[in-house]
């Protein structure tokens, strides 16, 4: 299918009201009340299913030259994982600034509205105070979009009639998984190839989506527009199918990326674990390639076969997805808001190439949930500086509201995450203690040794040494008792687990509230 790109708006087709319920604000919150300086601009790029294969993140092979630029100005986080490795989970949880359990979003159906009809969203937020916020490409899960969170076409006209839609879209109008599509001969045994490449035509879906958010900057900083803006923009590469014009597909075979450091999950791992690690096989057989029974289905290997050209392929659509924020990131540059805009750039989850025998997404694994998380435009967070505080994409949320300035709202109490400008500016801080009626991820101390009381005038008893005594000499054989050493039980993100304790007897279980 192919979506023209949408036309870029005229100045005079810019409409600069306010809508009464949720931008109708006072132009003085459109400027920070202690500097009196107008508040900045944000630009968040989301990047789906983008584990940290970037030369950023020490990868020598990746070839992600725009991304490794943006990071050289940015504070990366090296330690920053999703709420969950699911597409519309962890975006609901990023976009909310809730947990997955707090919104009740834990499948790809349901929308976040449909559990908390009034919660505040991330471009919603920025809306309360004054911002214009629009949208291109994947920033919702598919057909789960917003209408709350974006600013109409009454605001800001571009003719992107579906943005905010819940449900299909027109083609031609909205964003497609497989906007551009190799000719070839769908059966009932086979839905789309799992791989494509070709010449790069502009009608790649990564591509009109870069053109629309192109063009969209340019209507933004029209010296007609004067409101503060938020531009989400969401590319669909390196999710499945892995299309990639053929430049970066002989690049990526020219360059492979390593074999991964272990391919079997731990001989200890439980039935559960095991199964899934293997999750991801269904998105591989069931909604892309050829439709195969699950006793049917080949091992796959990560030293060869389709493993291989599954590895080479996700390399491939990383660094074609790499040259389309490098075009949004220089029209950004080329623009009037350069230098005094916010910008964030970070994956929703991340993706198994092999590791531990697993494949895709879908576990708890790290290797599912470690991301990319880039963020820069703040005084708070210098440039060139890496952070490895482990950290979540909750956080995102608070730090853009700090960063940016926003005033006061009764919905920010909500938010799960923190601030990460602390951490960004001094390399490490601490989460704040969990809410009442949280489990505790701390061990608990151990308790003071109590002194047996002796009579008046009793001598103390001799000391005895910690090696067994010698029989015969007024004592038993005695063994000295070690207690064994335990090591610490920590979650994906390099916390405690809350079930771990350092005795190794487990204290008794308490009632946890909620």
């Amino acid at each position: 299918a192919h979506c023209p790109v949408s036309p870029r708006p005229s100045a005079q087709a810019l409409q600069l009201q306010c809508l009464p319920h949720e931008s109708s604000t006072a132009t003085s919150q459109m400027t920070n009340s202690s500097t009196g300086l107008r508040r900045p601009s944000v630009l968040l790029v989301i990047v789906d299913d983008l584990r940290p294969d970037l030369g950023a993140y020490g990868r020598e092979w990746a070839r992600t030259p725009h991304i490794d630029a943006l990071s050289r100005r940015s504070v990366t986080f090296t330690n920053a994982h999703a709420a969950v490795a699911n597409c519309n989970p962890s975006r609901a949880a990023l976009l909310t600034g809730r947990t997955p359990h707090q919104t009740g979003v834990v499948d790809l159906f349901t929308h976040v509205r449909d559990h908390i009809p009034d919660v505040v969203t991330l471009p919603q937020r920025f809306r309360r105070a004054g911002y214009l916020a629009v949208s291109h490409g994947k920033v919702f899960h598919q057909e789960l979009d917003d209408v709350s969170s974006w600013s109409t076409q009454d605001e800001f006209a571009d003719n992107m009639t579906c943005r905010g839609v819940r449900g299909p879209c027109a083609a031609g109008v909205g964003w497609q998984y497989n906007g551009y599509r190799l000719r070839h001969s769908p059966t009932a045994e086979w839905r789309s190839p799992l791989f494509e490449r070709g010449a790069g035509t502009g009608r790649h879906t990564d591509e009109q989506i870069a053109a629309r958010a192109v063009d969209a900057i340019s209507a933004l900083t029209s010296p007609l527009q004067r409101r503060p803006w938020l531009l989400a923009v969401g590319f669909i590469r390196p999710h499945l199918p892995f299309i990639a014009p053929e430049p970066f597909w002989v690049a990526a075979e020219r360059s492979p990326p390593p074999l991964p450091a272990r391919t079997v999950p731990p001989a200890n791992a439980s039935l559960l674990t095991g199964r899934s690690l293997q999750e991801g096989l269904t998105e591989i057989y069931g909604n892309y390639g050829q439709r195969l029974a699950e006793r049917r289905r080949p091992r796959l290997s990560a030293g060869g076969g389709l493993g291989r050209k599954l590895a080479v392929g996700y390399s491939a659509a990383v660094s074609f997805v790499d040259s389309q924020v490098g075009r949004v990131v220089a029209a950004l540059d080329a623009s009037p808001a350069a230098g005094a805009a916010l910008v964030a750039l970070l994956g929703d989850h991340g993706w198994k190439l092999g590791e531990l025998g697993g494949w895709g997404k879908h576990s708890l694994a790290t290797h599912d949930t470690h991301v990319p998380l880039l963020l820069a435009g703040h005084r708070q967070l210098p440039a060139g500086a890496a952070v490895g505080t482990p950290c979540s994409l909750l956080d995102v949320f608070p730090t853009l509201i700090a960063a940016a300035a926003l005033p006061p709202d009764p919905s920010d109490s909500a938010l799960a995450g923190r601030s990460l400008l602390l951490s960004a500016e001094q390399g490490a801080a601490s989460r704040p203690a969990p809410a009442r009626g949280g489990r505790r991820l701390s061990p608990r101390p151990a308790p003071p040794r109590q002194k047996k009381p002796r009579r008046h005038g009793q001598a103390s008893p001799p000391r005895q040494p910690r090696a067994a005594r010698v029989p015969g000499r007024g004592a038993a054989t005695q063994t000295p008792v070690r207690t064994p050493v335990r090591t610490p039980l920590r979650t994906a993100t390099g916390r405690l687990h809350p079930a771990w304790h350092p005795s190794p007897t487990l204290p008794p279980r308490r009632r946890v509230n909620g």
